[in-house]
């Protein structure tokens, strides 16, 4: 007797991608850092944040961790190595190639316990000593083993990399985040530019914007000229360390007000001309809705990507069938460069 495909698998097709050309306005997105989880506890703050980034310290707190998987868990980025002290560190670490192995393999412990969508690496180890080429094979072993399902999102301040690094940013690196001297990024010595011209995408450069200390009446000035200068550039957006905010209403302009202005001058800059849905052209797993005006950002179930034929979240599988029967072989390796159209599985009959 011919096997049969289980009925739970007879809905699952073999999604083949049309790439989609962005038919509106380049969104400038906004990452949020949050080295204090306790002073930002609503889900409504953080709504407009594309990633929220926290410590491995959140982890010790069972509360925190509890509330950060329940406020759209599926956004949470892991962050490692900041300050001095921790740079250091880590570029010694990644000196050798058993170092490379141990973080990665902690990286890989920590996503896993956390579920976590990915890292966010807040040092540049090649100006704490660190050769290009050992962070170079750091990044790509990070990928290696976290394949594609994850976020990595790398900090870069060193304006003269080699060729390879640069290659291994677009490549294998979701983010390159950096901290521009000013904010006006076409006069003088800066990273952007520098970075843009020896051929790192535009678009995964996100700006590092240190909120001022709260002082009132507050200072807005250098949020919007950093906004205008990442619209000019086309940039990804800014990532903000978004607890160091009025979250108090100390000034009397509400809660989270630096955030609020910061998200207003990103995507209010911008409208949607289309009506329903659109993918993410960075990344399958995300897809934009239009409705009335309002452009919005979705993030599909991990494991998932968006299917634009159906206007649906869907797993992706790759299936085999012969004449008698059809075998899932497992997860579809997908890249934006993957052009698909949508096949139905075929059901086998029984034998006669």
């Amino acid at each position: 007797m011919c096997r049969l495909l289980s009925r739970s698998a007879q809905f699952l097709a073999w999604i083949v991608w049309i790439q989609c050309v962005s038919a509106f306005g380049q969104v400038k997105h906004l990452l949020c850092r949050i080295d204090s989880p306790s002073k930002v506890r609503d889900c409504s703050v953080l709504k407009d944040c594309i990633y929220r980034v926290y410590p491995p310290e959140a982890f010790r707190n069972s509360e925190d961790l509890a509330w950060m998987k329940g406020c759209n868990g599926l956004n949470n980025l892991l962050s490692a190595y900041s300050g001095e002290m921790g740079c250091k560190y880590f570029a010694k670490l990644i000196s050798t190639s058993q170092g490379r192995e141990d973080f990665v393999t902690i990286v890989e412990r920590q996503l896993m316990k956390s579920s976590f969508r990915g890292l966010d690496l807040r040092c540049d180890p090649t100006v704490y000593g660190a050769i290009q080429i050992h962070f170079n094979s750091c990044l790509r072993l990070l990928r290696k083993r976290l394949r594609d399902g994850y976020i990595i999102v790398v900090h870069i301040e060193n304006t003269v990399l080699d060729p390879m690094l640069i290659d291994t940013l677009n490549t294998e690196v979701d983010l390159v985040s950096c901290s521009p001297q000013n904010y006006n990024f076409f006069q003088g010595s800066n990273i952007v530019p520098e970075l843009i011209s020896r051929g790192c995408d535009p678009q995964k450069i996100i700006v590092d914007i240190p909120f001022p200390t709260i002082t009132c009446p507050l200072n807005i000035e250098q949020l919007l000229s950093a906004t205008n200068s990442i619209k000019k550039s086309n940039l990804f957006g800014v990532v903000a360390q978004i607890d160091r905010d009025d979250v108090s209403n100390a000034c009397g302009n509400g809660t989270f007000p630096l955030l609020r202005r910061l998200s207003t001058s990103l995507t209010g800059y911008h409208s949607c001309e289309f009506e329903g849905f659109k993918p993410d052209p960075r990344n399958r797993s995300r897809f934009y809705s239009c409705f009335d005006g309002v452009l919005n950002l979705h993030q599909c179930p991990r494991g998932q990507l968006f299917d634009p034929v159906n206007n649906t979240c869907i797993a992706f599988v790759r299936v085999n069938c012969n004449a008698e029967s059809c075998s899932i072989l497992g997860p579809v390796h997908i890249t934006n460069d993957t052009n698909f159209v949508p096949i139905m599985i075929p059901v086998p009959k029984p034998c006669q």
